[in-house]
C-alpha cells in the first residue's frame, strides 16, 4: 500500500514539475556533449536563475 501511493506521489509531483525541467534539460543536455564544465555550470547557474 505504502510502495503504490509514494509511487503516485512522485508522479504528481513530476506532472507539476515537467514545463520546468523539459526546458532545463533542453538547454544542459547539448552542454553534455561538450563536457565543458565552465559553461556546464554557468548555463545551470542561467537556468535557475531566469
Amino acid at each position: 500500500m505504502k510502495k503504490g501511493t509514494t509511487i503516485h506521489h512522485k508522479e504528481k509531483a513530476k506532472k507539476v514539475q515537467s514545463p520546468r525541467r523539459k526546458t532545463v534539460v533542453e538547454k544542459i543536455s547539448p552542454l553534455m556533449d561538450l563536457r565543458d564544465d565552465a559553461v556546464f555550470q554557468i548555463k545551470i547557474f542561467i537556468c535557475f536563475i531566469d
